[in-house]
């Protein structure tokens, strides 16, 4: 004979949860807590080694990678980012298109090793290999071979 009542209802109700701790569940949960558990661990090690919790890595500010906008200057605009003004972000362009290279002052800024390319368009030159007389974005005179390497879409 049914059960009609209260009693009916609790039994339903006891029904439902013990169906949603299943197997499944019970998994992601024992795999989620070894994950933080993993993650906490590296933490604690990486701040008692390093006094970091990066064990002394650096992380970029994804923020200024992420929300990127176009950039569109005249060449003597353009002049103006080549990396002798530090407050200044330094760019570079092939082909009219302009690339932040900020992230390496290294190679680009004052005193780096390409810092011939910073604040101007030389485009001719990515192709000849010629950094003393092709610092130009003038492609005329080249073949189409050498066009096609310029054309980095």
């Amino acid at each position: 004979m049914p059960v009609t009542g209260p009693a009916a209802k609790v039994k339903i109700v006891e029904a439902t949860s013990e169906s949603s701790t299943g197997p499944k569940n019970q998994l992601l949960v024992t795999v989620l807590l070894v994950l933080a558990s993993l993650l906490g661990s590296f933490l604690i090690t990486s701040f008692i080694v390093t006094d970091s919790l990066t064990f002394g890595y650096n992380v970029p500010n994804w923020r200024k990678y992420a929300f990127r906008q176009k950039v569109d200057l005249t060449p003597a605009e353009l002049l103006q980012y080549d990396g002798t003004d530090l407050s200044k972000p330094i760019y570079i362009a092939i082909n009219g298109k302009i690339y932040d290279v900020s992230a390496s002052p290294q190679y680009y800024g004052k005193g780096g090793g390409y810092h011939f390319f910073a604040g101007k368009d030389a485009a001719r030159a990515y192709v000849t290999g010629c950094f003393q007389t092709d610092l130009t974005h003038d492609l005329r005179g080249l073949d189409d071979a050498q066009i096609k390497l310029i054309h980095l879409d």
